[in-house]
């Protein structure tokens, strides 16, 4: 035989099977460099696909951030030497702080002889969805630098997803602050 062995089998125990063996196309192949790779757990295309499934990952939670993240809007305004803040917070417990601010920024002090009614309204829409009032106190001083503050605290569960919040100030007709906040 030339350079092929064969195994010969018996017919009865094997079925005729035979088993051929090229020299010369195992010798080529070592010429030619040929290694067989052995497999890797994180190969190229693996960590390729990993890589993709973590960004597609980061950029869901990003979205799902962005839709469901709690109200946080400052807006401050100077009139008169008064220095007037609203602030709209998310708070833990699926609660809404709205805040109020006045600081004195002149020299004199600031007498409030009367009750000073502060208005806080959201509408969505045409509609008011909710509507709350407290007062600054009669013959309350602010002294220059001094400040003082009004909260409103309210249940998330009983506001909008988004609406336009008005502060109305000392029973003015137009609104001191008025802005569209989502919460």
């Amino acid at each position: 035989m030339s350079g092929v062995p064969q195994k010969d089998s018996k017919p009865e125990n094997n079925s005729g099977l035979r088993f051929h063996y090229s020299r010369e196309e195992r010798l080529k192949k070592l010429r030619s460099g040929y290694v067989p790779q052995r497999r890797r757990f994180f190969s190229r295309k693996t960590r390729r696909g990993i890589f993709i499934l973590l960004v597609d990952i980061l950029l869901v939670a990003l979205v799902f951030y962005l839709l469901t993240r709690p109200a946080n809007v400052y807006l401050e305004k100077e009139i008169g030497g008064v220095n007037y803040g609203l602030n709209v917070t998310g708070i833990k417990g699926k609660k809404v702080l709205i805040g109020f601010t006045l600081k004195n920024k002149t020299a004199r002090t600031i007498q409030f002889e009367n009750p000073a009614p502060v208005f806080v309204q959201i509408k969505k829409g045409d509609s008011i969805v909710l509507r709350l009032k407290k007062t600054i106190a009669e013959n309350t001083l602010l002294l220059a630098g001094e400040s003082s503050s009004l909260i409103f605290l309210i249940e998330e569960n009983r506001l909008p997803k988004s609406a336009l919040v008005q502060l109305y100030y000392n029973g003015e007709d137009t609104p001191l602050f008025e802005k569209n906040i989502r919460f």
